[in-house]
């Protein structure tokens, strides 16, 4: 998935899924990032959430804000030139998903 940030005029942030997809469009998706050289994270947990909950062109839901703002920080590390961990990302259960879109069972309990 890409995602992009927007500036509002408030100065908050949002956050728009650009792009997603599964099987051949993803691998497209990585391929086209590995020729731009733009680092690319696997959070199967984190993709699953954003792909079966948002469109593309659409805000991403605000319970995942914390989980991407931590991925996007990172990013904006590495573009810095710093070295760090990747940084362990939590998805709420409730938006927890397996790779056909059903939801995790601990989500209803």
């Amino acid at each position: 998935m890409w995602l992009r940030k927007h500036e509002l005029a408030i100065r908050s942030a949002i956050l728009m899924v650009l792009a997603k997809g599964r099987g051949e469009k993803a691998l497209a998706m990585r391929e086209l990032a590995a020729e731009l050289g733009v680092p690319t994270l696997e959070y199967p947990a984190l993709a699953r959430s954003v792909h079966f909950t948002t469109r593309e062109n659409q805000v991403i839901r605000e319970e995942l804000y914390a989980a991407v703002a931590g991925v996007l920080a990172f990013m904006f590390s590495l573009k810095r030139g710093e070295r760090i961990a990747p940084p362990p990302i939590e998805v709420p259960v409730a938006l927890r998903f397996d790779a056909d879109g059903r939801l995790d069972p601990r989500a209803n309990a």
